[in-house]
């Protein structure tokens, strides 16, 4: 039962408790990268209230769906590579 849908969501139940890091995100003071498909509207509101919050968060917003390093692969590992390389070379 593990690995069928009924597994896999009865794991999600049990494990992933409902819990909120909104009252902290504004906390947040690591560099963030947010990436999100322009066409997933199920996220809008989760994403608007993160551009709203954490600071200095750096949003990807591509030409995708819900699977953006699927649809937009080379779009996101750009995003992704290039939060690294600015983490390894600081702007003074």
């Amino acid at each position: 039962m593990l690995h069928t849908p009924e597994g896999i969501a009865a794991t999600g139940l049990y494990t992933v408790p409902e819990s909120s890091i909104r009252n902290r995100a504004a906390a947040i003071s690591v560099p963030t990268l947010l990436v999100a498909g322009e066409r997933e509207k199920g996220f809008d509101e989760a994403r608007a209230f993160a551009e709203r919050t954490i600071p200095g968060i750096r949003v990807a917003a591509l030409d995708a769906g819900h699977a953006v390093n699927l649809e937009a692969a080379r779009a996101f590992n750009d995003a992704v590579a290039s939060l690294f390389a600015g983490q390894m070379n600081p702007t003074p």
